[in-house]
């Protein structure tokens, strides 16, 4: 019979049955056998969200999209039903999830535990999901196609108290979180690898309890595998940082940006890191500007940023070419103006 080419094969993204068969003109044998089938890399994650962020403090309920390949200005996707500022979001294809994040600023602070979720190929406003350890902000995510995993988070009352752990939600059911494992600091921690098909999630950076000094270190977690994470390298020139976000493709995860604790204050490189062996990350990139609280996510070519705040409050993305490293500062613009501490993450579009 006739070869089939893999390419003809559909994007099912998942598992499908082939039936191999056979004659010899007398006898005729008939074989199913089921074949795994996962397209490499961020395939159908073309589209970026926004959610909330900060423009001056606590936080606000918008959503914003934008096709990664073609770039340009956001587009309005609809509402959360709180407002979030330092809040975290992941997701799979099919559906993204946004979580925690801090309400109202000052001096009545007030932090979001509940999570809601949407479609990011259908615009619409935010649906609950569920409820994620306890009120608090400025954590990280990452996820595989089935599982996201929340890390880290502070929150101010009286003192500020750090959520040094992880918990985890299957995406595609709505429910409470459950615990992971624990994690080495909990504040400011960004999440690398927070949508795709990944085994390994990264949580780069942050702030340390004990003294709130800030961290060169990154931690790993396997995804599928509940845990405590484990310290696989750190950041280029010895670099602390907080406040970062990060992407990822099959091969390095990126972080991109955040607060040194030294000099500079703020940074603008794009450090690189092995998925594979860890160690220490090299500078592969530099945004326009240097800003910590930033957003960022990818699909399987690209990493886009957006936002944040340092040398000034921004209001562009700018997309890293992961294969590159080229850098587009101009890649487009949140339509609802400069902000930071928001989150990000991209699903089918």
């Amino acid at each position: 019979g006739a070869a089939v080419l893999a390419g003809d094969l559909t994007d099912s993204n998942g598992d499908f049955i082939y039936t191999f068969k056979w004659s010899d003109g007398i006898n005729f044998v008939s074989k199913a056998v089921t074949i795994t089938y996962n397209p490499a890399g961020a395939s159908g994650f073309d589209r970026a969200l926004f959610f909330g962020g900060t423009q001056s403090s606590g936080g606000t309920n918008t959503i914003q999209y934008m096709s990664i390949p073609t770039g340009g200005s956001t587009t309005d996707f609809g509402d959360m039903g709180t407002n979030r500022g330092g809040c975290s979001s992941f997701g799979n294809a099919g559906r993204s999830v946004v979580a925690n994040g801090e309400i109202v600023g000052g001096a009545n602070r007030q932090y979001a535990s509940n999570m809601e979720y949407v479609s990011p190929s259908t615009p619409g406003n935010g649906t609950t999901f569920g409820t994620n350890d306890t009120g608090k902000a400025f954590g990280g995510a990452v996820a595989d196609l089935t599982r996201g995993v929340m890390a880290g988070g502070a929150y101010y009352s009286g003192s500020w108290n750090f959520r040094e752990m992880t918990h985890y939600v299957t995406i595609d059911t709505t429910s409470n979180s459950s615990y992971f494992g624990g994690l080495g600091w909990g504040w400011a921690v960004g999440g690398s690898a927070k949508s795709g098909d990944n085994t390994y999630g990264f949580f780069t950076g942050g702030v340390r309890s004990s003294d709130t000094n800030y961290i060169a270190y990154r931690e790993r977690i396997t995804i599928q595998t509940t845990g405590t994470a484990s310290s696989v390298g750190s950041f280029s020139n010895g670099y602390a940082r907080a406040y970062s976000d990060g992407f990822s493709d099959g091969t390095y995860t990126f972080v991109a940006g955040g607060i040194n604790g030294g000099s500079p204050t703020y940074l603008n490189s794009v450090n690189r890191h092995s998925i594979a062996t860890g160690g220490t990350g090299t500078n592969v990139a530099t945004l326009n500007s240097a800003k910590y609280s930033l957003a960022a996510t990818n699909n399987a070519t690209s990493g886009v940023t957006g936002g944040g705040s340092g040398d000034y409050q921004a209001s562009n993305i700018e997309e890293i070419n992961m294969s590159t490293n080229a850098v587009a500062v101009n890649f487009g613009s949140l339509s609802t103006g400069s902000r930071y501490r928001l989150s990000a993450t991209s699903g089918a579009g």
